[in-house]
């Protein structure tokens, strides 16, 4: 069985290692995209798709995550955004809230 939540940290470290190496070795887990790396809703829709194809790959299927829902983690702690892409990962396996509606509830 796939540890998702695990696959999901491996997904936002080999993002790091390409994109952000000087946060690779897990030290983005506290960064937030917009105040650490300046990106903007936009901008940051792009890395998130980048992201979850690379999620999606270590998990063997695809996750609902619309552009809206990806602009806005631009302000979520990094450690946030892994939890997020594992819930959308549990919550196709089984109905159930989404990862945003858990973490504003």
């Amino acid at each position: 069985m796939v540890d998702i939540y695990f696959e999901a940290m491996e997904a936002i470290e080999e993002w790091a290692k390409e994109r952000r190496p000087e946060v690779a070795r897990y030290k983005w887990i506290d960064k937030k995209p917009d105040a650490d790396w300046k990106y903007n809703a936009n901008s940051w829709t792009g890395e998130m798709g980048n992201i979850q194809g690379r999620f999606e790959a270590k998990i063997g299927y695809a996750i609902s995550f619309p552009p809206s829902e990806k602009r806005a983690t631009v302000s979520f702690v990094m450690a946030q955004i892994y939890y997020v892409l594992a819930r959308k990962a549990e919550v196709v396996r089984a109905d159930g809230p989404t990862a945003l509606q858990q973490l504003k509830s």
